[in-house]
């Protein structure tokens, strides 16, 4: 049977340099070379192959042709089309995962002609492709992909200049857009642009003002030499205004000061905002007697580097000293570069003046007896805690359970459903406010059956619960709950997904993405979208979805859901998928790389760290894991992390990233429950233990994180469930050093 090839609709952009234009189904880039009358074109084409349903992979052949509105061949790939004809041969290109790429045009290419700009005479054209994989007949790709005639009356004019260079009676349509975002080199400008009496009014007509141009917004770079010389240009930046936030936030380089700044009085009064005295930085007060003791005194030093933040004023002030930072406490947390910036501060104000800042620093430090720092002559003042672990109000909390949803509301955790007792469900749940350290019960009127193992979504507005399982079997039914009223309300049933459990759940923003799980028919591999502006369901149907599988692993990536292991038929899994989206709507799913992946497991950590997903700990074959891998999403391959200082083997623990770092805590082994914490950095590639508090021993476990830290409940331990709610700041205990 003949295979079917698509392209996908999708939304990319048309380009005369990278000045772009909604249009479909591919990346359009047209290059133009002024200096010739005929001008040499070519235009870069991306587009998607899919086979079957799966993303075409390997060497492909291609027919191009642009067609005017009256069907008409203005240009082929082999120069044999005739109305809109196929054309007598094609060429040959790589398809990876789908995509391709060309430069229509590109004589370089075997089997392509040159395109001239006679081609784009005509209001609209259109590109008709025809594709093979060499094992069959060419078929023509539809619909054809209308180039709008927006992007040709740019290409339009680039030509006419280029027919009249020398001359300024045909200027482009150069939008203060397109100079500010790099869309118009200085190259494509001609030299009697740039000097001619037009640059004032064109100027002024983009409205280039010296904001614009002391904050950045338009980079000199990106203006023609000529116009960063006249005279205006100096006028405009010597009327500018410089404060003290552009000075000390690097905003305003000393560079581009006007030269009488350093001297002019205003030097006094910009240095009385930031409240620096330029006497005392000229004799050395500010370091020896102002910043240095003042640092030793000041108890909020350990305050503010525990918080990791430096404030700017007490930098200005003399409160808190420049600091050097180590390697160690730089690949932990953002001190590095909040120390570089206030040094880049002061190193201004002290180059503006001429003098030394003279100020000495002080060092934070992981290590208690950092080797290199004390054979460098400094010694330890200071110690800042980690808070580590800290027990939250038992009083009014919901009771002892596990297989519970925890959702954070902005302002509160929201604890609802769960097993308190072997076959034994509730339907009760519990709001925990972290500000006042206390619980209150969610209402019951109305509220879903007792069950466990369910969906708990935050929409931003509301709570959903869907789905689990209780005494009477798998459910497909759910709610949602407004915190704000107290009020639950149904979700409709019409199209709603099979009853299942074990399922992945996310919120993608829109919707409530249910898939996989199990119910009493065995393993599920399909899933569905939930409305809740709609109150309705739609099936998900893309194409490729993984194999059925239970208790897999899922993240929510901004983009896209993505998931590894779970159990399946055959036992734990080790592949993964990511369902792809445009938009809103879901396109298609797309199986993981298996070169390097991890073994087959579940009941593993998943977290998403903003561009990667990591992968730790879980059991296959009744044996606990203690190894990780991370997934680089950006290049679809997997690497495996350090197990020097890891925690011992686990699985069921709680997990969560806190910005920096993947935290992980508690769980089952071989030896029974866990309670110890560790804290994995991606960058350094290393492991810490998390000190501090007494964690509880625990497994299957809730935990959200909040920012700054993160709220974990219930969950399980050898004796039974647990009803206790604890706190985590996993931030390390830092040393401070300095010289005597």
């Amino acid at each position: 049977m003949r295979k079917r090839f698509r392209v996908p609709f999708l939304v990319s952009a048309f380009c005369a340099q990278t000045v772009r234009l909604a249009c479909c189904s591919a990346l359009f880039c047209v290059v133009a070379v002024a200096q010739l009358a005929a001008v040499p074109l070519t235009l870069s084409y991306q587009g998607f192959i899919i086979s079957s349903g799966e993303p075409y992979e390997g060497q492909g052949y291609f027919k191009f042709a642009l067609l005017d509105e009256e069907g008409a061949t203005v240009w082929s790939n082999d120069g044999s089309s005739s109305n809109g004809a196929e054309p007598g041969s094609g060429v040959g290109l790589s398809v990876v995962r789908g995509s391709y790429a060309v430069r229509l045009g590109d004589t370089g290419i075997e089997g392509m002609d040159s395109l001239g700009a006679g081609a784009f005479e005509s209001e609209k054209l259109y590109l008709r492709i025809w594709f093979s994989s060499g094992l069959e007949e060419y078929e023509l790709l539809g619909p054809d992909h209308e180039l709008s005639s927006v992007a040709f009356s740019i290409k339009a004019k680039s030509a006419e200049y280029a027919n009249e260079a020398g001359t300024v009676r045909n200027v482009p349509d150069i939008s203060a857009s397109k100079i500010t975002s790099g869309t118009i080199a200085g190259a494509r400008l001609p030299a009697s642009l740039s000097t001619d009496s037009e640059v004032d009014a064109k100027l002024e007509a983009l409205s280039i003002d010296a904001e614009q141009i002391v904050s950045g917004e338009l980079p000199s770079d990106r203006i023609v030499s000529a116009i960063a010389r006249d005279h205006e240009v100096d006028t405009k930046i010597s009327e500018a205004t410089f404060d003290a936030s552009r000075v000390t936030s690097g905003t305003i380089s000393v560079t581009r000061l006007p030269e009488s700044l350093s001297t002019d009085s205003e030097v006094d009064a910009k240095l009385e905002e930031l409240s620096v005295d330029a006497s005392q930085i000229v004799s050395g007060e500010i370091a020896s007697e102002r910043i240095v003791p003042a640092i030793a005194r000041d108890e909020e030093v350990d305050t503010k580097i525990s918080e990791a933040t430096f404030d700017a004023s007490r930098i200005s002030s003399g409160t808190i000293a420049v600091a050097r930072i180590s390697d160690d406490i730089a690949r932990t947390s953002e001190l590095e570069a909040e120390i570089a910036d206030l040094q880049a501060q002061v190193d201004a104000i002290a180059v503006q003046l001429g003098v030394s800042s003279r100020i000495r620093p002080v060092v934070a430090s992981l290590a208690f007896d950092d080797a290199d720092l004390l054979s460098s002559g400094y010694q330890r003042f200071s110690t800042v805690d980690s808070k580590g672990w800290v027990d939250g109000s038992a009083v009014d909390a919901p009771s002892a359970r596990d297989g519970h949803s925890a959702v954070w509301s902005g302002t509160h955790l929201l604890v609802w459903g769960g097993e308190i007792a072997n076959g034994l469900f509730t339907a009760t749940g519990g709001s925990y406010d972290p500000v006042s350290d206390s619980w209150s019960a969610l209402s019951s009127v109305d509220a879903p059956s007792a069950r466990m193992g369910h969906s708990g979504i935050w929409t931003g507005e509301e709570m959903l619960v869907w789905g689990g399982v209780n005494g009477t079997g798998y459910l497909s039914d759910g709610k949602r709950f407004d915190p704000t009223t107290q009020l639950w309300t149904p979700m409709s049933g019409v199209d709603a997904p099979s009853p299942r459990t074990g399922h992945v759940s996310a919120w993608t923003g829109e919707f409530l993405l249910v898939w996989g799980g199990v119910n009493g028919s065995g393993l599920i591999a399909d899933g569905a979208l939930y409305d809740p502006i709609g109150d309705k369901w739609s099936p998900l149907n893309v194409s490729g979805a993984p194999a059925a599988r239970k208790d897999t692993k899922g993240v929510w990536t901004g983009e896209s859901l993505i998931l590894f292991g779970g159990e399946g038929a055959s036992g734990a899994l080790a592949d993964g998928a990511e369902l792809l989206f445009s938009g809103s709507s879901p396109t298609s799913w797309r199986m993981l790389s298996g070169v390097g992946a991890p073994d087959g497991r579940t009941d593993h950590a998943l977290v998403w760290t903003g561009k990667d997903v990591v992968v730790w700990g879980g059991q296959r074959l009744g044996s606990s894991l203690g190894d990780g891998y991370v997934y680089e999403l950006g290049t679809d391959s997997w690497t495996q992390i350090s197990d020097t200082g890891a925690p011992n083997a686990r699985y069921d623990m709680g997990a969560f990233w806190s910005g920096g770092e993947l935290v992980v805590f508690g769980g089952d082994s071989a030896s029974g429950t866990i309670s110890n914490s560790y804290a994995y950095n991606l960058e350094a590639d290393a492991w810490r233990p998390v000190s501090g508090g007494n964690p509880v021993e625990r497994a299957a476990s809730s935990v959200v994180w909040i920012g700054g830290e993160a709220l974990v409940f219930g969950g399980r331990e050898d004796s039974g469930r647990i009803a206790s709610l604890q706190r985590i700041d996993a931030s390390p205990t830092v040393y401070l050093f300095r010289t005597p």
